[in-house]
């Protein structure tokens, strides 16, 4: 897949990229071609472009840069490069399908594993499915369609021994994309699991 964010990537659509000179003397950004010297400014006058072009059909840079990305054919895969909701709302733009794939794993009998490593599976694999759905949703809702993929697994049907934390954070995956599936019948919104 490709990253929307990266051909002006690390703030450029956001309005808050920093040149490399400026930024710490241990910040990773600051390897990056794309902040440094003539390349932070020729980025600048490129970022200026999109954004006239942005204004002109009222939508943002991050938007833009996203349809030009699915326009360029259907093996053209965006992953969206945001770490905000509020980002991840904007470049949500028009979303046909969204793939929640968080997944994170501890082996271990119940007895012995720690009660961090099930909070920690649980805010990773469930929660992480549940903040996905939750901003994909208005946007599927506003445009009346679109289908919701959580990725799970097996093991949220039927669990192995020493894996009871996985299995149950999976489980908990898959009954919400059950409910979700029925909360959304007729809405033109499909939600499934695969695993």
């Amino acid at each position: 897949g490709l990253v929307p964010y990266s051909p002006l990537g690390r703030g450029f659509l956001a309005g808050q990229a920093t040149p490399a000179e400026e930024l710490p003397a241990a910040d990773y950004r600051r390897l990056q071609p794309r902040l440094q010297g003539g390349n932070f400014a020729a980025n600048h006058v490129l970022l200026g472009r999109l954004e006239e072009l942005a204004a002109r059909v009222r939508a943002t840079p991050a938007r833009i840069a996203l349809a030009w990305l699915l326009a360029q054919g259907p093996d053209i895969v965006p992953i969206f490069g945001t770490t905000r909701r509020t980002r991840l709302r904007e470049n949500l733009g028009a979303l046909d399908v969204m793939v929640n794939n968080a997944g994170y794993g501890v082996r271990g009998k119940v007895d012995e594993t720690p009660a961090a490593s099930y909070r920690r599976l649980v805010e990773v694999n469930f929660l992480g499915t549940v903040y996905g759905c939750q901003a994909a949703l208005p946007v599927m809702r506003s445009q009346g369609s679109g289908v919701i993929i959580n990725v799970s697994s097996i093991v949220g049907h039927r669990a192995l021994p020493g894996g009871a934390a996985y299995a149950a954070s999976k489980a908990a995956q898959i009954s919400l994309t059950e409910s979700l599936r029925a909360e959304l019948a007729g809405t033109g919104i499909a939600a499934c699991s695969v695993h």
